[in-house]
């Protein structure tokens, strides 16, 4: 079993495994359940088993099911994030299997030390907004744009493979906004900066970006040179406008 895992992914199992177990308690008729850990091949597995009443899987995979649907389907969900998974084996009166994967590796990524120009990875939903800042980034000579996405999860994959030094994340998109994003990032790619962009510069939003570990908040509709100046002083590892315990606005 690796020594240590991401605190997000710990968090996540051990809620995880919790909610199984309730659904135990609540639906299987049984007071015995057996939690199997193994680690093999960059992967962990947790399995919950019990000799219960069963119940039919594919009725989880919608929310709202009467047994324990709605936690079974989040738990699918938050491992998907994480590029885990959650296979449940049951039919009636022959108990339940709860298998939960999640991918593990025995070091975090590390970003190389000296590699030159600063590497950005641009996270937008709207087309235009990333074109516009590659352009802009295109223009300078020690900014390199690495990568682009358009929803938080990829943005997610793709800074695990290309460690940027930077990435400007958009706070508003679907699926996955840019504040969870940014959460699941840092947590796992400590020396990855964030800089969060946004139509509007509410404290709020400000707050909830910083807490989620971003290094900085800047509005969309600020000067061009400002975003230039923040992914430069983020990058080389100085003091980073907005970061916790102030406040960045565009102008």
């Amino acid at each position: 079993i690796p020594s240590r895992l991401p605190e997000d992914m710990t968090i996540l199992l051990f809620d995880s495994v919790r909610e199984i177990l309730f659904n135990v308690v609540k639906h299987a008729s049984v007071d015995v359940a057996h939690v199997d850990v193994r680690c093999d091949g960059g992967k962990l597995d947790i399995a919950v088993l019990d000799r219960g009443t069963g119940f039919d899987p594919e009725a989880t995979r919608s929310a709202g099911h009467p047994s324990g649907g709605f936690g079974l389907f989040s738990i699918r969900e938050r491992l998907g994030l994480l590029g885990g998974e959650l296979v449940i084996e049951s039919s009636t009166g022959k108990g339940t299997r709860a298998l939960l994967s999640v991918p593990v590796a025995s070091s975090p990524p590390e970003v190389p030390e000296d590699r030159g120009r600063i590497r950005v990875l641009l996270v937008d939903d709207h087309p235009v907004m990333r074109d516009g800042l590659a352009r802009l980034f295109s223009q300078e000579p020690d900014i390199e744009v690495v990568g682009e996405a358009s929803d938080g999860r990829t943005a997610i994959d793709l800074a695990a493979k290309l460690t940027p030094d930077v990435v400007l994340m958009d706070v508003n998109m679907s699926d996955l906004n840019g504040i969870e994003a940014t959460r699941l990032i840092r947590e796992r790619l400590p020396r990855v900066r964030v800089v969060g962009l946004s139509m509007l510069d509410e404290s709020e939003i400000v707050e909830r970006m910083l807490e989620a570990g971003a290094s900085a908040h800047l509005s969309k509709g600020g000067p061009t040179d400002e975003i230039v100046r923040v992914v430069r002083a983020c990058a080389h590892g100085g003091p980073c406008p907005g970061e916790p315990g102030t406040t960045l606005s565009g102008s």
